[in-house]
Formats: C-alpha cells, sequence, structure tokens
C-alpha cells in the first residue's frame, strides 16, 4: 500500500485558485488535501475535483476550511471512523 500524501493550501477564497485544485491534485497524487479559506458560491465549495468529496460545515455562511479526500480512499475512511 502506497503512504497517504497529504497536502494544504490557502485559496484565500480565490476562484482561479479553487479552479486550479484539479491541476494541482493531479499533478502531486494528493490523497488528502486540507482546503482553507475555499472560494464557496451560495455558502458551498466549488470547483471541487470530481473524484474528491468534500467535507465542510454546512452550517457556516461561507465555510472557513474544507478537507477533500480522494473517492477512491474515502470509502476505506468512512469504514475506520463510523
Amino acid at each position: 500500500m502506497d503512504p497517504l500524501r497529504c497536502a494544504q493550501l490557502n485559496t484565500h477564497h480565490c476562484k482561479a485558485a479553487t479552479a486550479h485544485l484539479s491541476l494541482y491534485t493531479g499533478e502531486n497524487k494528493v490523497d488528502i488535501l486540507f482546503i482553507q479559506e475555499p472560494y464557496c458560491y451560495d455558502g458551498v465549495p466549488c470547483c471541487i475535483p470530481p473524484d474528491y468529496l468534500a467535507f465542510y460545515v454546512s452550517s457556516d455562511t461561507y465555510p472557513r476550511v474544507s478537507l477533500l479526500i480522494r473517492r477512491e480512499i474515502a470509502h476505506n475512511f468512512m469504514l475506520l471512523f463510523s
């Protein structure tokens, strides 16, 4: 089993930086990405790469952080922590 690759990124609520996530995660083979200040639309983080699940506090008007987990490994985490 390969080691988990984690990264942290502060997008400063920037749409362009958030839109660049798909390229960044693909090039760096990131499994878990911690995003500070994600770009949001109607209180929901946008531009999430399609092969990731996004977790954030939905009660916040504009979430301050978001956790992205690659779908391929997300199921394993759900089993471990449920």
